[in-house]
Order: C-alpha cells, then sequence, then structure tokens
C-alpha cells in the first residue's frame, strides 16, 4: 500500500509540471515555425515608420535553426538602408500568463504576387502596469514558413503609438 502511494506521488510529482506547460496557450508562431524542417526560411519585404526617425524600408530572411517541444530558435537577419543585423531569437511553445492572442479568422492576402487564404492572429504583449506594449498580426499559410505577413505596432507607456512595422513575404524555402 505505501508503495503504490509512493508511485502515485512520483508520478504525479513528474506528470503536473508537464500538464500545466500543455494547459497553457501555444503561441501560433512556434506552432506555424514547428511545422516545417529546420532550415526552411521566409524572405519579407517592408515598411518600419518611427515617430522618431520616419519610414524606412528593410528587407528581412527569417531562418528556422532548431525545433524543440518547449522552443524553437529562429535567425534574423535585416537589411535596413546600410545596415545589417544578425541576431537569434527564441520563440517560446506557450504564451505568458499576461499575453492575449486573438484568433482573427480566415483573410486572403497577397505574397510574392499570388493570393493566399491566410489565418490571421493578433498577439499583444502589455507592459507590467496592464498596458499595451507591442501587438503583432500574422497571417499563416501552411505552405509559407513563418508567416507571410506581419504587422507589428509598439506603444510607449502612455499607449501612444510610437513604432509600426509591416511586412509581407517575398519569397521562402520550405525544407
Amino acid at each position: 500500500m505505501k508503495f503504490r502511494r509512493l508511485i502515485l506521488i512520483l508520478v504525479l510529482t513528474l506528470a503536473l509540471p508537464w500538464a500545466a506547460v500543455a494547459a497553457g496557450t501555444e503561441d501560433p508562431y512556434y506552432r506555424q515555425w514547428a511545422s516545417f524542417k529546420v532550415g526552411s526560411s521566409v524572405t519579407l519585404t517592408g515598411t518600419a515608420t518611427s515617430s522618431e526617425s520616419g519610414d524606412s524600408s528593410f528587407k528581412q530572411t527569417i531562418t528556422l535553426k532548431e525545433v524543440k517541444s518547449d522552443h524553437l530558435v529562429i535567425h534574423i537577419v535585416r537589411v535596413e538602408g546600410s545596415k545589417r543585423t544578425d541576431k537569434s531569437k527564441k520563440v517560446e511553445r506557450f504564451l505568458g500568463k499576461t499575453d492575449k492572442l486573438e484568433d482573427l479568422g480566415q483573410e486572403d492576402i497577397t505574397a510574392a504576387g499570388k493570393r493566399f487564404k491566410c489565418h490571421k492572429y493578433k498577439l499583444t504583449y502589455f507592459y507590467d502596469d496592464g498596458k499595451e506594449m507591442i501587438s503583432f498580426t500574422y497571417w499563416f499559410h501552411p505552405d509559407i514558413p513563418g508567416a507571410a505577413q506581419i504587422l507589428a505596432r509598439a506603444k510607449n507607456p502612455a499607449g501612444k503609438t510610437v513604432d509600426t512595422a509591416t511586412q509581407t513575404a517575398v519569397s521562402w524555402e520550405k525544407k
């Protein structure tokens, strides 16, 4: 009897953290990238508007480098004018407790000169005081790694939009 109780406690101790993670909301950006093989990539072009520096055009290539059960790693190469930045970013599988995800349904968009019926999501992150910090709207299509289109809006702590960026896929490679 004591042995069964010990086994039950051991099983629950090991299973509860996994159940808690499984109960979280999965980040659709993680889910979209995780559906492709490592080495898959998407190139997007776009325009960024900043309240401080005005408008600028950019091109960025995002490549899937690693997929794990709890996160993935993407590598981003961004060229804006003569400035080039290279960075890796970890994308957690599950959203934080205060992150807000909205499923916005289906929408047709044009990417790389073709029409795609995409699934649209909006993901919003908040400052500690509960005010909106940044939101990303993603348009996902099963044939395009990452996103077919991304709209980002950053707000300052006073709630004023200070930066926006819109980018659309121009090419991609599936591995």
